[in-house]
């Protein structure tokens, strides 16, 4: 397959290689999309009564060949993010990574992402720093690279952290993605065969029949619980306790005390805190630290913000 180039408007992307079948495929009109909107549209849940990600949400903030683009899942250049702010993150990570993860994970110029050159033919970008860190904190805490884990993503999105863990730590036994946008689920379905990856992706109407035959063991949101309502956010805690899930990664947007706060984001705009919605569903804080320990680079890495891991009580 010979990728094509094109470019859409250097606010929402970089200039990319597209798979030709990628922009045939993702698009608005898709069949596997619109089934996934009917099904979803179907269930009374919690989870899809959206406070940001609704359907004018993903419309202007989404275009779907270039999910990897500054956008609703990441953004890559707000935040003030700049290239010194990139490499400042990179050396920090490289004088921690004991799994040596920027050397042998591998970044590319696909599907919108910005890209900034690092020492030899490397390129830096959000998705894999984001990734290496949270990979990195995971082993420090949980040791995840000796652990025959299976990890379920909440609020997955394009499903970024699913190809890197499934790439970096071969010792995982699952990983699956799940999501209440059906726009997430679509592409992560898409993004994961392109990457040939072997982590899942669950259909939000099959979750509790997934969960139900599949021991989880780890539980991770990266900036979603952010993005949603307490109610919502109960909906996924309470499928977490029902099934014994012992272990749950957060990780918040930055909004308050540059991430130190969880918060959910509530139908009338308010952001009240969701540490008591967490601490009722049974999960307990074990560990909460900045993102990056050494201060200057906590002020000045790649959307700096706090790791929240909880332990759910016995």
């Amino acid at each position: 397959m010979n990728p094509e180039h094109y470019v859409i408007p250097e606010a929402l992307s970089a200039p990319s290689e597209i798979p030709a079948e990628a922009l045939a495929y993702l698009q608005k009109d898709n069949e596997r999309l619109l089934e996934l909107k009917r099904r979803y549209a179907a269930l009374d849940i919690e989870a899809l009564r959206p406070s940001i990600w609704d359907e004018g949400h993903t419309a202007e903030q989404l275009e779907m060949a270039y999910f990897r683009g500054d956008n609703a899942f990441v953004w890559q250049k707000r935040d003030n993010n700049l290239e010194t702010n990139y490499l400042l993150a990179a050396y920090y990570y490289q004088s921690i990574d004991k799994l040596n993860l920027l050397e042998t994970l591998e970044e590319d110029d696909h599907f919108g992402i910005f890209t900034y050159p690092f020492q030899e033919n490397k390129l830096l970008s959000r998705d894999l720093l984001d990734s290496v860190g949270e990979i990195l904190f995971l082993d420090e805490t949980l040791n995840l690279s000796q652990q025959s884990w299976n990890i379920l993503d909440i609020g997955a999105g394009y499903g970024r952290l699913a190809h890197r863990m499934m790439e970096a730590l071969p010792n995982l036994k699952g990983y699956y993605c799940v999501d209440a946008v059906p726009e997430s689920t679509f592409i992560s379905e898409y993004y994961l065969r392109f990457r040939e990856s072997k982590a899942q992706v669950w259909c939000l109407d099959e979750i509790e029949a997934q969960l139900a035959s599949e021991q989880i063991d780890l539980a991770v949101n990266i900036h979603s619980f952010s993005e949603c309502t307490a109610a919502a956010a109960k909906y996924w805690l309470d499928l977490l306790r029902e099934h014994r899930v012992p272990y749950l990664l957060t990780v918040p947007n930055p909004v308050f005390e540059q991430g130190e706060i969880l918060y959910s984001k509530e139908l009338d705009k308010s952001e009240p805190d969701l540490m008591p919605t967490i601490l009722a569903a049974g999960y307990v804080p074990i560990v909460q630290r900045p993102k990056f320990l050494e201060p200057g680079v906590q002020r000045n890495g790649v959307t700096p913000t706090w790791y929240h891991l909880f332990r759910l009580e016995q």
